[in-house]
């Protein structure tokens, strides 16, 4: 976007103040919220939508955000950010305590509360509670709870307010309240990378832009070592299990335009804190694979479980039969001619029980294929096919004749992530 786009977009917003009259819909999990409130200058409540962290009834928000024509609502308010704030009249004050919002505080005892305090009622809950004995009605127990409510709502105000002025939307600040609640300042000064790991939806880029804001230095040592995270997360997204040492240092250097000792460094703390894996290199060439340390794990748990079932017995008992004899028979009944590395492999697929082959496109993998297929069915076997995708599936059902699915059908895998077939 260009500094003219943002000036223009810029323009578009708008900023007012409005009061929470009544809540149509709000979702817990992410905030967003649809309800109606009493805005300045306009003669009818106005629906406002936008995420806002535990809206209530009496709730006053300072708003910024655009009109927009909903076609099927009509005109709305939709905001991307909000701080909450405190009213500064004394039918506001009494209104404010006495919604809800102040846990202990009722219509008829915020009236009295306001009657002896008057504008500084707020400045009596918050630093002078011990004065609410004066007011009937309220015991030693009742005090306390009103002033945890009071301060637990002034750090909501207080947490909005920061992460506004960090360029975090109202969205994000939502789900940041949610996982870090009144420590969220701190922690968020402290490592604002940690965002990158908790926060679903936010990614390096984003957390790196809130930590400039914040003050983080380019060659800051955690930027530095979520940046190397971001790198890797971005290769295996392209398919690379792993990287070798060297090459993840020059990658991770001209993304992160640091040098490259801090990056060789970062690497090798975050493989001591056991966030990656950096397996050893006897050439000492440089080419120690790096690991993210998930994909370490399913590298080795899947290579431990092919050999624990290459080492098992096949259970068919092909081994029984003449296979050369019977592989001739499957080339006649198909008209193909196997090369000999075709009919080794086939050979080595009815002897064992798992094979890998692999080979370029056009190097006969599906022709390999289609002759187990043919020899297995011949001896009254039940084949069955799979494949990663729907696509290979299909492609494989077109090339062979025999019925395939995805692996995840076959092992009839539930939303739950739980696969009803081992």
């Amino acid at each position: 976007m260009t500094n003219t786009e943002k000036n223009s977009e810029n323009l578009l917003k708008t900023s007012l103040q409005g009061e929470i009259k009544s809540i149509t819909y709000s979702d817990t999990t992410t905030g967003w919220t649809a309800a109606r409130a009493n805005i300045q200058g306009e003669k009818q409540l106005v629906v406002i939508v936008g995420a806002i962290l535990q809206p209530k009834v009496g709730d006053i928000l300072d708003l910024e955000g655009e009109w927009v024509n909903h076609p099927k609502y009509g005109k709305q308010f939709k905001f991307d950010a909000y701080v909450p704030v405190y009213p500064n009249t004394i039918n506001g004050i009494t209104a404010y305590l006495g919604s809800g919002l102040i846990k202990g505080i009722g219509p008829e005892l915020a009236k009295r509360i306001v009657k002896m305090f008057g504008n500084g009622t707020f400045e009596v809950i918050e630093n002078r509670p011990d004065l609410l004995r004066k007011v009937s009605g309220i015991a030693e127990k009742r005090i306390d709870i009103i002033s945890k409510a009071f301060k637990d709502q002034k750090e909501i105000r207080n947490v909005m307010v920061f992460l506004k002025g960090h360029g975090i939307s109202t969205g994000y600040a939502t789900k940041i309240y949610k996982r870090y609640g009144n420590d969220s300042i701190k922690l968020l000064s402290e490592n604002p990378y940690r965002l990158c790991e908790d926060i679903f939806g936010i990614g390096f880029l984003t957390a790196d832009k809130i930590a400039e804001r914040m003050g983080f230095s380019g060659d800051h040592p955690l930027r530095v070592k979520s940046g190397v995270l971001y790198v890797m997360s971005q290769l295996g997204k392209n398919g690379h299990v792993y990287c070798p040492f060297n090459e993840l240092v020059d990658k991770a250097d001209e993304f992160l335009g640091v040098s490259t000792d801090i990056v060789r460094n970062a690497i090798i703390t975050l493989a001591r804190e056991k966030h990656i894996v950096v397996e050893r290199d006897e050439s000492n060439s440089g080419a120690n694979p790096v690991y993210e340390k998930m994909l370490h794990i399913c590298e080795c748990g899947t290579a431990e479980r092919l050999r624990k079932l290459a080492a098992g017995s096949n259970g068919l008992c092909l081994n029984k039969i003449d296979l050369r004899k019977v592989v001739a028979e499957v080339e006649q009944d198909k008209k193909i001619k196997l090369a000999p590395e075709q009919r080794e492999a086939v050979q080595t697929a009815c002897e064992s029980k798992v094979m890998v082959i692999t080979g370029s496109p056009g190097t006969g993998k599906t022709t390999i294929i289609e002759s187990i297929a043919g020899i297995y069915n011949r001896k009254k076997c039940k084949v069955i096919m799979c494949a990663p995708t729907g696509r290979a599936a299909k492609r494989m059902t077109e090339a062979t004749g025999f019925r395939s699915s995805t692996i995840h059908r076959l092992l009839e895998y539930t939303r739950g992530g739980i696969f009803q077939r081992d």
